[in-house]
């Protein structure tokens, strides 16, 4: 709202202008029901997968509902690539200095003479048992998670539309990559009990 109110532009528009389109991410968007009439419409998003979980061996579908009044804080959808063009995009300073983007990522304020968990973008910040350091945040039940492994260079996503998928998958790809990585998550998925 405030991004709104600054810009003068929805902020979806804002997104797409100063975000999206500099950084070559053209597969994504918002996939918001809107009610006309008695009619829910939505926009398409490009090759969007469904999301799913399973109770038994069969799988259900199920869509989480991003009202307007939230949707900076959920319900946009990329693609790997997208995400691919995010990541560049940020270890090439496009939309903001390395310093600065440094600064934010791994920078931690104290609450109460204690560090905090997060950086200040709200991020988690963590470090593996043999003390490499990454930031990242899981989105849902891990059906988009992104670490980031800054001094190593390494950025990983996972996007997944398995919405009983806990999110580790991601500290286990970044395994097979970084040297000296031991941490050796299990793959785990959490049952969904009642009904959606």
């Amino acid at each position: 709202f405030i991004l709104e109110k600054v810009y003068q532009k929805p902020y979806e528009q804002i997104l797409k202008e100063v975000i999206t389109e500099p950084l070559g991410m053209s597969d994504g968007g918002y996939d918001m029901e809107k009610l006309n009439g008695r009619l829910l419409e939505t926009k398409l998003v490009s090759r969007k997968a469904t999301t799913y979980y399973g109770p038994t061996n069969q799988k259900i579908g199920y869509k989480g509902i991003y009202p307007a009044y939230m949707y900076a804080a959920g319900g946009y959808f990329a693609s790997v690539n997208d995400m691919a063009s995010w990541a560049i995009g940020l270890d090439k300073g496009i939309l903001f200095p390395p310093t600065f983007l440094d600064t934010m990522l791994l920078g931690q304020d104290s609450i109460k003479n204690k560090l905090s968990d997060f950086n200040r973008v709200g991020w988690i910040v963590s470090a593996t048992t043999n003390k490499i350091q990454y930031v990242g945040h899981p989105g849902g039940p891990a059906l988009g998670e992104i670490l980031r492994f800054p001094k190593e260079g390494y950025t990983v996503i996972v996007l997944s539309n398995d919405g009983e998928l806990l999110p580790n998958l991601a500290l286990a790809v970044a395994g097979f990559y970084i040297k000296g990585l031991t941490d050796k998550p299990a793959i785990t998925k959490f049952k969904r009990t009642g009904s959606l």
